[in-house]
């Protein structure tokens, strides 16, 4: 056993250090670790696969990105630093006539567009450009108001004025981190 022991203890301690690498982004959902993968790349971090799997490459990404910007290390304390940085960051849209404009859009996939409600409507500005966010609810099969989810568009730049608006089917979906995770370059 003397022989075997030094490379068993190295496979020990090699396990334990990668179960400690991948357990600090356990508190992430598969849906958080893949939006702030897109936030790295946006950023022009190579994380590696965009899986959703907080692993070495992304971790190195993290890192590098929290030296530029002075960010946690940790991914759960990221992506709270990701919200309060968009929070800082992003413009209420008051004005009614382009608020109808989204509503009007991002009523149109919806079962009754008409009965679409829009609120906490906001641009953010990320390195992909200008992307709208905010919340939508709107009456179900049964004639009932389902509940807000979130929405987000695509890059306003993208289609020449009003863009594309994605609709979340949950209420903390892609939207919902896409546009919390939106963070301005440097």
């Amino acid at each position: 056993m003397t022989n075997k022991s030094p490379l068993l203890s190295r496979l020990l301690v090699a396990a334990a250090m990668s179960i400690c690498i991948s357990s600090q982004a356990l508190a992430l959902s598969a849906t958080e670790a893949i939006v702030m993968q897109w936030t790295l790349t946006d950023h022009g971090y190579d994380i590696g696969e965009l899986d959703g799997v907080i692993g070495k490459r992304t971790m190195q990404a993290i890192q590098s990105f929290s030296e530029k910007h002075g960010s946690p290390t940790d991914p759960e304390k990221l992506g709270r630093w990701f919200r309060k940085t968009m929070i800082q960051n992003r413009e209420e849209i008051t004005d009614p006539e382009y608020l109808e404009k989204i509503r009007n859009a991002v009523g149109d996939d919806m079962k009754d567009p008409s009965s679409a409600i829009i609120k906490d409507v906001f641009l953010n500005i990320g390195p992909r450009g200008r992307f709208i966010c905010g919340e939508v609810n709107g009456k179900n099969s049964y004639g009932a108001y389902s509940g807000y989810t979130s929405f987000h568009s695509l890059s306003e730049e993208l289609f020449g004025g009003l863009p594309l608006f994605i609709v979340d089917g949950e209420p903390y979906g892609i939207s919902f981190y896409r546009c919390s995770y939106a963070v301005p370059q440097r």
